[in-house]
């Protein structure tokens, strides 16, 4: 997301979407007061200007400005000039939509909004661009939509195995070493009681899910096979990164559970069905990692706050691939976050804390042996050289951060190709150097052993004594991952592949003797990573973007001090005193009262010229013609109505919109729609007392 930058429309544009409001003739005189007929709309406009463009006009405006109004000001801005529709779904669960409406209508009397149309004719609101200088520090304070409150320190994350680089590393290697994964498409129990005893509170399913969601493993069979270099892009990445890209995969998971009707629970989930998308698990992880960024340390969100961002998120997006055929599910969304461990529902209801993920820095060795071929894994251990580790050792049945180097583990370490010797090196790196002598004589005299005898599986090069320089072209060599007999090269690189580079170094014909099946090349049993490969591998987990907290941060802006409540008030009770010493009647100064608490009054003056249109709002008992009057006037204006009428147990009043004003057997029926969104029909005839809710002066 951009850097914030509002831009405000230009006075023209205002003026010329003023002066074509249908009442802009009441706008002018609730500002002016009486004005003569036939009147100058440009005339009328110039004034209008000069009168907001007046210093101590501006001042009462700016000191009118209550935090409700901040709110709407500020997703005016962040929403880049929202329709009401935008706006309803931005405060959805914070403001009923009729409340909504009657707050947008006090800003346009106030001439702090004003609506617009855009190219595709859908009506918009948009900032005053004339008060500018008073609007534009307030589009800062944006820590008032997204509110938070300090972290309960006694909120910690418990049974979520899964949250930092050691507890990850751990999973990986946990599952390299278990062959027989599967059965059928469940997970095998044994291997379930297994995670469940070194990972307390892990859902292997979700876990094994999220691991094929990200392209990391695939299910073959009864094995769960990884694909190396993918893992090894997945290693490189930073810790935040890793765990954003492990929280896209539990999301894509999750909704993909979600579409499939049949799949009632996650164990009910086939395994093999799903599929690996790089455009979806970047598109979740662009997203998370937006998310992320938002979120500060030692903070907790009510629920209202996350909604916002993932609104933001959501009309940010709208323009894009992804965001024009999938709509985020705020459920998934959440639900993926805590199951990750990056949230957590707490201590006070409708809050979230946050937990960052943790980062240490590496100042020493980090594992000690225990035993010449166990270790213990430090909590400063990186991902990256855990997977090194696992690649030639297994964790220890009894402890989750106990490694073992077993004969078996050693084997599985030289059919990915590691020597005895890169092996000692790896250990010594994250040791300090300190590994038993008769660790490095086992793992050399396994080494020898797994020489004299060896199965080959992959792709197999051979050339004719005449075409053998093409081995040690550069591009070529590369591929060759051993050389089994002179112009014979097992390589590492999938059929397709090798054929590219051969075709690119100039052979026009490549052979292939025993053709079989793509699918089935370079998968081994579970006993390593496989070859295989996937068109642009070394993209699945591009590095995510630093987002600047610049356009989501929640500080308070010091270049404008907030308006002082006491003085709006002072000013407002000063106004209704003068108020009280005018010869006017009582039904204008009931009307002008209003327009004082809805703060469209500035000024004394306003109150000795004003101008009182009197209009039939409440009707009672038999006034038939009244009721049906101030129903039409309300469905015209999409105004709420206050209603009651007689029940059988007692007097009812509602509060809704009404929708229609219907006729049954000759009597008038009122068609409301309540503010809970139940719809009801009320015969006029039995309503005791109707009142319109009055939401602007026009």
């Amino acid at each position: 997301m951009k850097k914030l930058q509002y831009r405000f429309h230009s006075t023209e544009e205002w003026k010329s979407a003023i002066m074509n409001l249908p009442y802009f003739f009441d706008l002018a005189q609730s500002i002016f007061g009486t004005i003569k007929t036939p009147y100058n709309k440009q005339r009328l406009m110039d004034d209008l200007l000069a009168f907001l463009s007046r210093d101590d006009i501006r001042k009462t405006i700016s000191l009118y400005i209550d935090e409700e109004d901040q709110k709407l000001i500020t997703a005016v801005v962040l929403l880049d000039n929202p329709s009401q529709a935008e706006l309803e779904d931005f405060f959805l669960g914070e403001k009923n939509p009729i409340v909504l409406k009657g707050l947008i209508l006090n800003l346009e009397e106030r001439l702090i909004f004003f609506r617009f149309n855009d190219d595709r004719g859908t009506q918009r609101y948009a900032l005053n661009p004339v008060l500018e200088p008073i609007l534009s520090p307030l589009t800062l304070q944006k820590e008032i939509l997204f509110s938070f409150e300090a972290a309960d320190p006694n909120d910690t994350l418990d049974n979520i195995p899964v949250i930092d680089d050691r507890a990850l590393g751990a999973l990986f290697a946990f599952i390299f070493n278990e062959e027989d994964f599967f059965r059928g498409d469940e997970i095998r129990k044994k291997i379930n009681a297994k995670a469940k005893k070194l990972f307390p509170g892990l859902d292997l399913e979700t876990a094994a899910g999220a691991l094929i969601s990200l392209g990391l493993f695939y299910p073959q069979g009864d094995y769960f096979l990884p694909i190396n270099r993918r893992i090894q892009r997945f290693a490189s990445l930073s810790p935040t990164e890793r765990m954003i890209y492990w929280t896209s995969g539990i999301c894509f998971l999750l909704n993909e559970i979600n579409q499939d009707s049949s799949a009632s629970r996650l164990k009910n989930f086939n395994f093999s069905a799903l599929s690996f998308s790089k455009s979806r698990i970047q598109y979740l992880a662009n997203k998370f990692s937006k998310f992320y960024s938002f979120l500060d340390t030692g903070k907790q969100y009510p629920e209202i706050t996350f909604l916002r961002i993932l609104s933001l998120l959501e009309k940010e997006e709208s323009q894009s691939y992804w965001g024009m055929i999938e709509k985020t599910n705020p459920e998934l969304f959440f639900k993926a976050l805590e199951t990750a461990g990056i949230i957590k529902k707490s201590s006070k209801e409708n809050y979230w804390s946050f937990f960052p993920v943790q980062k240490t820095e590496k100042t020493g060795p980090v594992i000690a042996f225990d035993s010449a071929f166990s270790m213990i894994l430090y909590p400063g251990i990186s991902f990256e050289e855990i997977i090194k580790l696992a690649s030639f050792s297994k964790v220890k049945d009894d402890s989750l951060f106990n490694f073992e180097i077993t004969k078996a583990s050693a084997v599985r370490g030289f059919d990915l190709g590691l020597k005895a010797d890169d092996m000692i090196n790896i250990l010594k790196d994250i040791s300090g150097g300190r590994i038993d002598e008769g660790l490095e004589w086992t793992l050399k005299d396994w080494e020898n052993q797994y020489g004299d005898v060896s199965l080959f599986e992959g792709f197999i090069l051979t050339l004719s004594e005449e075409r053998r320089y093409l081995a040690e072209i550069k591009t070529i060599a590369s591929l060759i991952k051993k050389t089994l007999a002179p112009g014979v090269y097992l390589l590492s690189a999938e059929r397709s592949d090798a054929e590219a580079v051969l075709k690119k170094a100039g052979v026009e014909i490549v052979g292939r003797p025993n053709p079989e099946k793509p699918e089935s090349q370079g998968r081994n049993k579970g006993t390593g990573f496989s070859s295989a490969s996937s068109d642009g591998y070394l993209n699945v987990f591009p590095s995510l973007k630093e987002y600047s907290n610049e356009v989501f941060s929640i500080e308070t802006c010091n270049s404008q001090e907030a308006p002082s409540a006491q003085e709006s008030s002072e000013l407002i009770k000063h106004l209704k005193e003068h108020l009280s010493k005018l010869k006017k009647t009582k039904e204008e100064k009931d009307e002008l009262r209003s327009r004082i608490e809805r703060r469209v009054i500035l000024l004394e003056n306003q109150l000795d010229k004003a101008v009182v249109k009197f209009r039939k709002l409440e009707a009672r008992g038999l006034d038939f013609t009244g009721k049906t009057t101030i129903t039409k006037q309300a469905i015209a204006e999409g105004a709420e109505l206050e209603v009651h009428w007689p029940g059988p147990e007692g007097n009812r009043i509602v509060y809704g919109t009404p929708l229609a004003l219907d006729k049954k057997e000759g009597e008038g029926v009122l068609v409301l729609k309540e503010n809970s969104g139940d719809t009801i029909r009320i015969p006029l005839g039995k309503i005791s007392f109707l009142r319109m809710i009055k939401q602007s002066i026009f």
